[in-house]
């Protein structure tokens, strides 16, 4: 039957004489007992006569009746179409119960199944506006959501159900449910109450729809989920490639032993979701989108002088409140381990000299749930660097060939002068200088004792050199200038004794 011939139909049938009846009955009940009568709307369309029995609703073809734009049934009141009807339809809020075994058509307006409602469907309703369910859908029958657009694209009709808590819809043996959509139209199905795809029912989700399975939402599947990509041919247009979704945000879909899902597009499963597969899962995997992060965002100081505080900060996403950071510094000391937050730190951490030997230290920061790792960050390298110093060196005046002394001090410059003891200084210069070695004091003092060069006295200089260390870069050599002095001297004369006048003589 091609989608002009729709098969037609609605359906409770009950005749004149018997409504009476009922109604009769029910009257003379209530008035004997004290309470209110009232009467129960219960249309069951199966010809013309029945169609214009509702009212607001026009018989426009053979077997289409079509209904009013707005149509209300209260708790108790029935609306049946039956098979071989074709029933396009307004809005619809019903309280009470739609019985489907023809053709529903909804074009761009809302049905509204209300807390109590019952929609029962085994014949064809197709969805091109919104439900909207509080009560309960079952199906065995079809239901297509389709926002009705063609290949180009064109076509923004919506199809949604929106099944809220509370609501239950089950597809069962036999029941189809095609959820049908493309880029410029939207068709979804939104679920926060509880979808049971029974076995021998289907449930396809085609081309760019959608299905979201809501906080509170449950899905248990013991039938057939095909979840497909789009349409090949439709994938060739801009922008109608996108691919379709299946989401989990936070609800629960349960795929039983004996059912199946069939995913050639993406399954997505958030953060307090649960995708339980019992059953058969084939195509693609599905994709956890609630994967943990930690991120470091932030370092201070990527080449500090040890002993100055690096602080470090960053994100971390998909945690727990019980979850820690813990940021380890790389240089073998005890990790800094906080709470998580989604914009932690920041923490602080002075590296000590000993680290410049492991240079470079790998920051690193762990997401933990308890002691299990759920997420690292990236590595930041950090290159601690040696402290600068300065060495001071004199040289006093002396006399050509005697000893004397080569004194001075070294100081860190990064630690605000302090002095540097127990440190090798090597002297050098015009001096001759013993073996050594030549240390500092505490203080940072030092004296380093050579002998002068021979005369003739003159000008001359020493120097004082630091190699440097593990901790310290080296410095000089540092010239001190000095000058070598004259010798002074002592002259001596021998007594003379029995010298003649006016003869020579010698004497020393």
């Amino acid at each position: 039957m091609s989608r002009g011939e729709r098969k037609r139909s609605f359906g409770i049938k009950l005749r004149l004489p018997v409504l009476l009846g009922i109604f009769g009955a029910t009257s003379i009940f209530f008035m004997f007992s004290g309470h209110p009568a009232f009467a129960f709307n219960t249309y069951d369309i199966h010809d013309q006569a029945s169609c214009q029995a509702v009212p607001g609703a026009t018989w426009t073809g053979p077997n289409q009746c079509s209904l009013p734009s707005q149509l209300t049934l209260n708790s108790g009141d029935s609306l049946t179409i039956e098979s071989e009807i074709f029933a396009p339809i307004g809005s619809i809020d019903n309280s009470g119960s739609i019985t489907n075994h023809g053709n529903i058509a909804n074009s761009g307006n809302t049905i509204t199944n209300e807390v109590g409602g019952v929609i029962s469907n085994d014949g064809e309703i197709n969805d091109f506006g919104l439900i909207d369910n509080n009560g309960t859908i079952t199906n065995s029958g079809t239901i297509d959501l389709d926002n009705n657009g063609a290949i180009s694209c064109f076509g923004d009709l919506t199809a949604i159900i929106n099944n809220y808590a509370g609501g239950i819809i089950s597809n069962n043996s036999g029941g189809t449910i095609n959820i049908s959509g493309n880029a410029n139209g939207q068709a979804a199905f939104n679920n926060s109450g509880t979808v049971n795809n029974n076995i021998g029912a289907i449930i396809n989700n085609n081309n760019s729809a959608v299905f979201t399975n809501n906080s509170g939402g449950s899905v248990n599947n013991s039938g057939t989920i095909n979840n497909n990509s789009p349409n090949p041919t439709h994938a060739t247009i801009p922008p109608c490639s996108t691919i379709h979704t299946m989401n989990t945000n936070g609800g629960t879909i349960v795929n039983n032993a004996n059912g199946t899902v069939t995913n050639s597009g993406t399954i997505n499963d958030y953060c307090g979701s649960t995708f339980t597969n019992n059953g058969s899962l084939t195509g693609n995997p599905v994709v956890n989108k609630c994967v943990p992060t930690v991120t470091i965002t932030s370092v201070s100081n990527t080449n500090p002088k040890w002993g100055v505080p690096v602080s470090v900060s960053g994100t971390a996403t998909n945690f727990v409140s019980t979850d820690t950071i813990s940021v380890d510094w790389g240089d073998g000391s005890s990790p800094t381990v906080i709470s998580a937050s989604a914009s932690w730190g920041p923490v602080t951490h002075p590296y000590s000299a000993a680290a410049i030997a492991t240079n470079p230290n790998n920051i690193v920061a762990t997401l933990l749930s308890g002691t299990t790792v759920d997420a690292t960050s990236a590595s930041f390298p950090i290159t601690v660097q040696k402290h600068d110093v300065t060495l001071t060196a004199n040289a006093p005046d002396v006399k050509w060939s005697k000893d004397h002394a080569l004194t001075g001090k070294l100081t860190d410059n990064d630690a605000g002068g302090a002095a540097i003891g127990s440190a090798t200084i090597v002297p050098g210069g015009d001096d001759t200088f013993g073996a050594g070695p030549f240390t500092t004091a505490a203080d940072g003092s030092y004296s380093a004792t050579g002998t002068a060069p021979p005369g003739p006295a003159g000008p001359h200089s020493d120097t004082a050199k630091y190699l440097g260390d593990g901790s310290y870069n080296p410095a000089g050599p540092i010239t001190a200038n000095y000058n070598t002095l004259i010798h002074d001297v002592t002259l001596t004369l021998a007594p003379i004794a029995n010298l003649k006048w006016s003869l020579a003589y010698s004497g020393t």
